[in-house]
């Protein structure tokens, strides 16, 4: 544990592991994605019946139930058939003899294999481009953003990319496009890459081992943290830790309490804390909504991030002038 909060997490894992409570597994249903990369695999080593091709296919657990109509939308699309010219570009990588009924690789194929392993991220990409240029001829392009940044960046925002600031002009629906800005400090960019956050499951495992210690008293609680494998200092570590929590707030977020707070910080802005331990993986799509329903609602521009244990909302005071209805008055608890 490297702060106090993570003595929490550690004391309910290793009660799961030594139960073997092992968290539920979804395997996904017809990754088309998958299928696409295991078909141009292996075609590139053998010619293959399309009927063959399909009942070996079902064999694995994810595409049992393949529909033969999304089995040969793949098909399609890997032998050049498009549903625009949107993607012209995109090289086909089979041949589809619909006649003799035989699916056979293009050359290329085996390599493409090899060295295009992987799959479709959950989290996307925005391409940032030159404003003005036209991206569709490849023109312009300055690098990548992750989405959440782009979700917690705004017009007129500096940030810098390789060793030089650009200012973002607009953000479509994929891409930011930018203007140069030399001279003018900019934050840095940040990827999380494929970091999945805390299950749901955890989260409420989380928030059980809290309920539980908030209804023993001293002595009890105690006993129960030392059950689940912690030394004295870490048992007085973590229970200082809740009672702070409660001290502050009058309640621990559990499994059947979420913790909302306000407070301003060092700028005089409001931030708004929702405390939960469900995890990123209900807090992200949280944060989202409760961003574009103030945008929606009020007209706020907040900032809004997102972590395992909630969601963090900052709302500039000048944007909060006359919305008395949001509680956000001086005076009352709001």
């Amino acid at each position: 544990p490297k702060y106090r909060g993570d003595l929490l997490q550690s004391a309910v894992v290793t009660e799961r592991m030594r139960e073997g409570a092992i968290e539920a597994l979804r395997v996904p249903a017809n990754p088309l994605d998958v299928l696409a990369q295991q078909l141009v695999a292996m075609t590139a080593m053998d010619s293959w019946d399309v009927d063959d091709l399909l009942d070996l296919v079902r064999r694995a657990a994810p595409f049992g139930a393949l529909p033969e109509s999304a089995f040969h939308a793949v098909l399609d699309m890997l032998a050049g058939r498009y549903p625009s010219d949107a993607f012209a570009e995109l090289r086909p990588r089979l041949v589809w003899d619909r006649v003799a009924g035989t699916v056979s690789a293009r050359p290329g194929a085996q390599r493409l294999a090899v060295t295009s392993g992987g799959t479709i991220p959950d989290r996307g990409l925005f391409g940032v481009f030159l404003a003005g240029s036209d991206p569709r001829r490849g023109g312009g392009r300055v690098g990548e953003l992750d989405e959440e940044m782009v979700y917690e960046s705004r017009v007129g925002d500096v940030f810098t990319l390789g060793t030089t600031s650009w200012r973002i002009e607009d953000i479509t629906r994929d891409r930011v496009l930018v203007t140069p800005a030399p001279g003018v400090p900019g934050r840095l960019p940040f990827w999380k890459g494929d970091q999945l956050g805390r299950p749901l499951e955890l989260g409420r495992a989380l928030g059980a081992f809290v309920r539980e210690l908030g209804g023993l008293d001293a002595s009890a609680a105690r006993e129960r943290l030392a059950a689940a494998g912690l030394d004295d200092l870490a048992v007085g570590n973590l229970l200082a830790y809740l009672d702070e929590q409660r001290v502050a707030c009058g309640h621990v977020p559990d499994d059947r309490t979420i913790v909302v707070e306000r407070f301003r910080d060092e700028l005089g802005d409001w931030r708004v804390v929702v405390h939960s331990p469900f995890g990123a993986q209900v807090h992200a799509p949280w944060a989202l909504a409760l961003g574009a329903r103030l945008t929606e609602r009020y007209g706020l521009d907040a900032q809004v991030m997102h972590a395992d244990d909630g969601i963090v909302l900052r709302l500039p005071d000048a944007d909060l002038l006359g919305l008395g209805e949001f509680g956000m008055e001086e005076s009352g608890e709001g």
